[in-house]
């Protein structure tokens, strides 16, 4: 392995960025490029080098000329810079060059990052804000509906989200907090240590913070691996109905998107799910039957979601527009005209169907409600 790349700490720890890298040469690796959150290295023979690093302070984008010529001229090499962040680089035996006067012509340096930080926390802060306002002017029906859902269906996925704002939010406000403290010292005329200073403790929780972020994020992976699509069977092998328990044996076909019939099948941490859609040809325009089919943690968990989906609802939007239904073998049930609940157990199913026999009227539930009920009934009752 020729190169390797490691998290640098963060730009306003300028004796621990100065000692991780001198740290780094010893070991063999020497600074190559710095990037926002890494540090990328290169192999090299172990030695003992000296690192400096310095911030173009003002409105400059890079160090001045004559300061890096100064460096130069004393033996120093220029090893990486990132934005405004240089880092100089030398043997041991080079000496560092005199740059700053007093410690207080050093406090502009600290003043950009400063601005730098709190620049960042205002963006992040108005970027989740717009992310917040996206969400409700995008929510179909119902924003608190739309949370819920995302919740159980993903919920690895919106920690992750969540996680990611205040990390960030968190690491900026943390960073100004501190370049301000040594931009005060400074100008009281308090030299900048270049020695590795005690943990401060909002580096303990950017790094949890980031500890579970990182996990939401492989749980996420894993839940989209997890998510398997393919041709529905002729025979269902999960809890969910085909059209010919309905009565229906037509020969499947394409419908007029150029869909056919498909199962996707899945889990998050919270629920594992079957969404099903067939299609079958009649000779007038043909027949279809989409299915949504849960397994939930308890049946708490599953009554809720049962409203959340009902909120969720594309043609009704709310429990308003289920009318609830006794049926044998379920422990909830709603009928629409074109969508159709059931709760039992753990397990929730929202079939929506646009034929014409399988719609309830009044005290006659849908034959679909029936129908799963006699199927789950038959498979015995879900936890």
């Amino acid at each position: 392995m020729k190169r390797k790349y490691r998290f640098h700490p963060e730009e306003y720890e300028i004796g621990e960025t100065e000692q991780f890298y001198e740290s780094m040469a010893a070991k063999g690796w020497l600074l190559e490029r710095r990037g926002t959150w890494l540090s990328r290295f290169r192999k090299a023979a172990p030695q003992r080098r000296r690192y400096r690093v310095e911030v173009a302070s003002g409105s400059e984008g890079s160090l001045p000329e004559d300061q890096v010529a100064l460096y130069q001229e004393s033996g120093w090499e220029l090893a990486a810079q990132c934005g405004v962040f240089a880092v100089f680089s030398a043997p041991e035996c080079c000496a560092v060059p005199e740059l700053y006067t007093d410690a207080a012509s050093q406090a502009p340096m600290l003043h950009t990052l400063w601005r730098r930080y709190t620049v960042g926390a205002l963006a992040e802060t108005v970027a989740a804000a717009a992310l917040l306002l996206a969400w409700v002017a995008f929510s179909r029906n119902n924003p608190l509906a739309e949370f819920l859902y995302a919740f159980f269906f993903a919920p690895s996925a919106l920690l992750a989200v969540l996680l990611f704002f205040v990390w960030s939010v968190f690491s900026q406000c943390a960073g100004a907090v501190a370049c301000r403290r040594l931009y005060r010292s400074l100008r009281r005329g308090i030299p900048l240590s270049h020695q590795k200073q005690a943990r401060h403790p909002a580096r303990a929780v950017r790094r949890a913070l980031g500890g579970v972020l990182c996990l939401s994020l492989l749980l996420t992976v894993g839940q989209l691996a997890s998510a398997h699509e393919r041709p529905l069977p002729q025979q269902a092998d999960g809890p969910y109905l085909l059209l010919e328990d309905l009565g229906f044996t037509g020969v499947r076909g394409v419908d007029f998107l150029g869909n056919e019939s498909e199962l996707e099948t899945g889990r998050s941490a919270l629920l594992s799910y079957w969404h099903a859609y067939e299609f079958q040809e009649d000779g007038s325009g043909g027949i279809w039957m989409y299915q949504d089919c849960y397994e939930l943690p308890n049946g708490s968990a599953a009554r809720l979601f049962a409203r959340v989906l009902m909120a969720r609802s594309l043609f009704y939007g709310g429990e308003s527009g289920f009318s609830a239904c006794e049926i044998p073998g379920l422990d909830l049930a709603y009928d629409s005209p074109l969508e159709h609940l059931a709760v039992k157990g753990n397990r929730v199913i929202l079939i929506t169907t646009g034929i014409d026999h399988l719609k309830g009227s009044g005290s006659s539930p849908s034959p679909t409600l029936v129908a799963i009920a006699e199927k789950w009934s038959g498979e015995g009752a879900a936890a």
